[in-house]
């Protein structure tokens, strides 16, 4: 595996990947881009071959060996009236395009609410949400962090039954730089809808790929712990679900556990 990435992971022409900031390894490219947010371009992508503090929702450690996965975080800068109303669809867009990229390697993965990618059941990819708010400007930026793991061939003992990897399902090793590119090329296609305004579009589309939908789960919200049937996703992005008595929820965050009921894809 040569090391010229991620300093060789070409500018893309559209606004995700326009300019690139690459690192060897770094803590976190989610806490360089909030850091830098100001000074960043929009559609600016950090980059790195590995990262030490590599972290998920609920602030999980993600595993990020060095040249083996994409580990990017995107700096978008919406208006803030919108994204207040409108955050959800980037975990939407970000999460459609990994897996219209997956599927372009011949594997079809699933989405499981709100920001994890899946392939029969173990994860493939995780998404990462943070906002940054104020300055002079009162600037609102959204931080997109993406880890996708693509040529891990193993992993630590307590991820082996969750996690999985393009080459582990394909048995091939793929060019990270290329694979980070048509990735950024999937982000543009899908950011572009939404700025067209198709986010009603862009949910419906997430609604069937997510799989949630249908299953028996267990939710863990604000250190509560609640089962039933996940039923949909809202317009705003949450996950609807009827309790084990009956009572209709709605759940803007949280974590999800799907329990059983319809093989995973």
């Amino acid at each position: 595996m040569s090391y010229a990435y991620p300093y060789n992971i070409e500018k893309q022409k559209e606004l995700i990947g326009r300019e690139i900031v690459a690192f060897d390894v770094i803590s976190s490219t989610n806490d360089y881009a909030k850091k830098n947010s100001r000074s960043l371009a929009e559609g600016t992508v950090v980059a790195a071959a590995g990262q030490t503090g590599g972290r998920g929702r609920f602030g999980r450690i993600w595993e990020s060996e060095r040249c083996e996965g994409i580990y990017m975080s995107i700096v978008l800068k919406p208006k803030p009236d919108y994204m207040v109303k409108n955050l959800h669809l980037y975990s939407f867009f970000s999460a459609l395009a990994v897996k219209k990229l997956a599927k372009s390697k011949g594997i079809e993965a699933s989405i499981k609410w709100p920001n994890d990618v899946l392939f029969k059941g173990k994860k493939i990819c995780g998404i990462l949400l943070e906002t940054v708010t104020g300055g002079a400007s009162d600037e609102t930026t959204v931080i997109v962090g993406i880890g996708v793991n693509i040529n891990e061939t193993c992993f630590p003992g307590y991820l082996k039954d969750t996690a999985s990897s393009f080459s582990l399902i394909s048995g091939k090793n793929y060019d990270l730089a290329e694979t980070a590119s048509e990735l950024m090329l999937c982000l543009n296609r899908e950011y572009a809808r939404l700025e067209n305004g198709s986010g009603r579009e862009i949910t419906e589309e997430y609604r069937r790929c997510c799989i949630n939908i249908g299953q028996d789960i267990e939710l863990t919200e604000n250190g509560a712990v609640i089962r039933g049937k996940a039923t949909g996703i809202s317009d705003n992005g949450a996950l609807i679900y009827v309790t084990n008595e009956g009572k209709t929820g709605f759940a803007l965050s949280g974590e999800v556990t799907v329990l059983y009921g319809k093989p995973l894809i």
